[in-house]
């Protein structure tokens, strides 16, 4: 009987901490979330024109090539995909593999990110790849960007065989609505 006496006192010790938890909980939920939804959408405005997550149009010249186009996108873990014109590389009857690479904000709408790109031939055989670092400086409403930018071309023994510099122009890709 004493156990059980325990039990229920135990239990009921339990329930009264948890239910002026609760009945707080739903208090701070009084207001309709209208506070929280504000400050939300205050956080996600500023974290959107400080972050590059998203999907950019590049505009890319460079020394030793022609401009070009290229898309990049930024995911919010700090990983980015990148693509160009240009990923079939005629001249050499190579092709690129999709760029894959890293981001970090540096300050207050400043970046940096590199990535690496894999060059193989028709048959399948490694032939090297490109490795660029590239700075990115966004506008204050966080729809463009501009930057410098280095690379290194490196063969198949990873030697490197040609460097230069260059700078992109980019525009955020949002979501547009259906015409109509």
């Amino acid at each position: 009987m004493k156990n059980r006496r325990t039990f229920v006192f135990a239990f009921a010790f339990l329930f009264a901490l948890c239910f002026p938890l609760n009945a707080a909980a739903q208090t701070a939920d009084d207001t309709g979330g209208k506070k929280s939804e504000k400050y939300e959408e205050r956080t996600s405005e500023f974290n959107f024109r400080n972050s590059l997550a998203g999907t950019w149009d590049i505009a890319v010249t460079s020394s030793g090539a022609p401009p070009f186009r290229a898309m990049i996108t930024f995911m919010e873990s700090g990983g980015l995909i990148a693509s160009s014109q240009g990923d079939i590389l005629l001249n050499i009857n190579s092709v690129a593999t999709p760029g894959h690479g890293a981001w970090v904000r540096t300050g207050n709408r400043a970046f940096l990110f590199t990535f690496r790109q894999i060059f193989y031939g028709a048959d399948g055989s490694y032939e090297g790849g490109i490795l660029v670092r590239h700075t990115a400086n966004m506008t204050a409403n966080g729809q463009n960007w501009t930057g410098d930018m280095t690379f290194e071309i490196y063969n198949e023994n990873d030697v490197v065989v040609f460097a230069g510099t260059g700078s992109g122009t980019a525009t955020r890709l949002n979501p547009l609505p259906l015409s109509q």
